[in-house]
């Protein structure tokens, strides 16, 4: 029997599955559309399967998400049989899965890899899943000792203890992308991502009237905590496309109803550099995150599309803070002003953004030192970047304070240089990296992708737009930027090739 919970995420999506069952709602290349009616039946099913193996409420799920509806079967599930699901990177190598394992501790994993599955249950052999939490987590206890492999296509019936849900009850947990170390997880609640899914079906105007056309990974908080949950919760129908590809996302558009598209930076260059980017205009919202966009960008796509995409501002610890309205005055290079109920505020000295809201997550997993130094004595959030809010009431971002450049005393955000660099014809991407420095402290290095420049030109473009300090001391050549699968530039590898 369901408990309600103001804006808890499960109550939200079993709200929607309740009316107009016959209603389509999701579609995957391995089984075409289903309907309301058969999600809910579908992931029933599966929940009692996957509770006959020995899976119970606040038992960890490690999931490793694909693009069908068998993943979104054992997702829905977990979550429904009171479980938290884990999301693993598939692409993770063995080193980075044991740590993903010692830090989650789970009970069960999905994945569709046998070799992934080979070395999951030889470190469930050597116990590197078991043991408690310290701190944030410590609420969540194994039913059983064994690391369990959830079978392919797990189903039964029969009644079991299901869709019990509280707002303050773990979902989900997000590990960080890792750009700048590694990974930690991120334990959400279901009041915090149904809260902010409540705020974006607010700014964003989504109904169930929407379509999403989706090829964002789902192991993020962008693609499965925004575009899946967000669809689910909203009882809008969702597209998920078998990967990012220009000519599948332009006919895509215009084989399906869509009204939206989630995506980053990076997918919006190459549907520009394709051509395919038009097909994009008959859609009522474009939203860009992860990653900040370039004002040449911006403009770019304007002049195509006849208005700014929607770039928006959220992370792992926080979902989404902040965006640009849909009918409104949008800013290119701001992200809008702070969500329906969240608290976004500058500290005086450093210019790290502070937030505070119910979407803020419970904790880093078993990691209470690194949990306690996130937050401020007032309870806000330290998100790790810098920036302003603007006479609009917009929240503009400087850059992460991690990768600030502090050569000869004085500041420089990476993102101040890249900008310049981008703007220069020839430049197809760029990334400035602070490298030690016995005379400056560290000294500016700028990696570029480009043709037919020369490091001298782009010396002088930089010479005429910004103050001496912030010259790139090197200019290094590269046939691509280091990024995650999320579009974020990996800058520790980068430093990495500095050595």
């Amino acid at each position: 029997m369901l408990q309600e919970s103001p804006h808890c995420l499960l109550s939200l999506i079993l709200d929607k599955w309740s009316v107009d069952q016959s209603t389509n709602q999701i579609f995957t290349l391995d089984t075409g559309w289903v309907s309301r009616g058969r999600v809910e039946e579908e992931t029933r099913k599966a929940a009692v399967g996957i509770y006959r193996s020995g899976i119970s409420a606040n038992d960890r799920v490690l999931i490793f998400p694909d693009r069908s509806f068998e993943f979104l079967r054992v997702y829905l599930a977990t979550l429904r049989l009171g479980a938290v699901a884990v999301m693993a990177n598939p692409e993770y190598t063995e080193s980075e899965l044991a740590h993903l394992v010692a830090l989650s501790k789970p009970t069960a994993f999905w994945t569709r890899s046998e070799s992934k599955a080979s070395f999951l249950l030889e470190l469930g052999e050597a116990g590197m899943h078991l043991g408690g939490f310290a701190g944030p987590g410590s609420h969540l206890t194994s039913s059983i000792g064994k690391l369990l492999r959830i079978a392919d296509s797990p189903s039964a019936n029969g009644e079991v203890p299901l869709d019990f849900c509280q707002g303050t009850d773990s979902a989900l947990a997000f590990f960080t992308s890792g750009t700048t170390g590694r990974p930690k997880g991120v334990l959400m609640s279901h009041g915090s991502l149904g809260s902010n899914l409540k705020a974006l079906q607010d700014i964003w105007e989504w109904t169930e009237n929407d379509e999403l056309l989706l090829s964002l990974p789902l192991f993020h908080m962008h693609g499965l905590g925004v575009g899946i949950n967000g669809s689910l919760a909203s009882g809008s129908k969702v597209v998920i496309l078998s990967k990012f590809e220009p000519s599948l996302v332009s006919s895509a558009i215009s084989f399906h109803d869509a009204s939206m598209f989630f995506g980053v930076p990076t997918m919006y260059t190459r549907l520009l550099a394709s051509g395919d980017v038009s097909s994009l205009a008959g859609l009522r919202l474009l939203v860009s995150g992860s990653a900040p966009m370039g004002i040449e960008l911006h403009q770019s796509l304007k002049a195509i599309l006849g208005n700014y995409v929607v770039e928006r501002y959220g992370m792992s610890e926080a979902a989404m803070i902040s965006s640009n309205p849909v009918n409104g005055i949008r800013i290119p290079n701001s992200v809008g002003p702070a969500l329906p109920g969240i608290a976004v505020d500058i500290e005086s000295e450093s210019s790290e953004i502070l937030v505070k809201g119910p979407n803020l997550f419970d904790g880093y997993l078993g990691d209470p030192g690194s949990t306690e130094a996130s937050f401020d004595p007032f309870g806000r959030f330290r998100t790790g970047d810098s920036g302003f809010i603007d006479d609009s009431g917009y929240l503009v971002i400087s850059g992460r304070l991690k990768d600030l450049i502090i050569t000869g005393g004085f500041n420089v955000f990476p993102r101040e240089v890249e900008e310049v660099l981008s703007k220069h014809p020839g430049v197809t991407d760029v990334a400035v990296v602070g490298k030690p420095s016995q005379q400056w402290g560290e000294e500016i290095v700028a990696f570029v992708v480009a043709e037919g420049v020369s490091p001298e030109e782009l010396m002088s473009a930089c010479a005429s737009q910004l103050v001496g300090y912030k010259l790139p001391k090197r200019i290094v050549f590269l046939d691509s930027i280091p990024k995650n699968s999320m579009g974020k530039t990996l800058y520790k590898d980068l430093k990495a090739v500095l050595g």
